[in-house]
């Protein structure tokens, strides 16, 4: 049955629960498929996180679209890549990219909070996809900040400053901002002056 619904396009890749792109039920990730949607969503969850447990498990349940729930285990801001779908960040974005191809998938949307929307703004961009980023940090590893007080110990995040990255993604990227979070504030409040952000707080 799994495979006759993958057969439901002609574009679409065919594959099975034994021949897909990775297994879909994993300690750090989880992928729901809904063959009539084109559309991908991403949910990234905050720090902290147990293997099995998502955030945005009721979001993801109401979406409509194909989705990968995904935790990070370790707080490494999802900068070493996700295990099970890659050892280190660009094996990851394949993987997912595999995944998207095989979903029929072209557009791709990222959506977390917290440690979770500095790793939606990280795979959106580094995927093509749109973003959703809450409470997020976008220079990461300030002092006081989430990044350097939760961070895994003795991991050094390789890339400190997301906004490169984000001015350079032609899709739209949404960050709300808490404004009694003066880390929040510090760490994307600057990306006001990008095109194609917008910033609430």
């Amino acid at each position: 049955m799994f495979a006759a619904h993958l057969q439901m396009r002609e574009t679409r890749l065919v594959w099975d629960e034994k021949s897909g792109p990775t297994v879909m039920d994993h300690p750090r990730f989880k992928i729901i498929l809904r063959p009539e949607s084109r559309k991908l969503t991403i949910f990234f969850a905050g720090t902290g996180t147990a293997d099995y447990e998502y955030h945005f498990f009721g979001q993801s349940k109401l979406c409509g679209t194909n989705v990968i729930l995904v935790n990070n285990g370790r707080n490494e801001w999802y900068q070493n890549g996700i295990p099970g779908l890659g050892n280190d960040l660009p094996e990851t974005i394949q993987t997912i990219k595999r995944w998207a191809a095989a979903m029929d998938a072209p557009d791709i949307y990222c959506i977390g909070a917290s440690m979770g929307g500095s790793g939606a703004a990280l795979y959106g961009c580094l995927l093509g996809g749109s973003v959703l980023g809450l409470g997020f940090e976008a220079l990461l590893g300030l002092p006081s900040s989430r990044s350097e007080k939760l961070g895994a110990d003795g991991y050094r995040l390789p890339i400190r400053d997301l906004t490169p990255l984000i001015a350079e993604s032609k899709k739209p990227f949404h960050a709300y901002i808490g404004i009694d979070d003066a880390e929040d504030l510090i760490a994307s409040a600057h990306l006001r002056h990008l095109p194609n952000v917008n910033v609430r707080s």
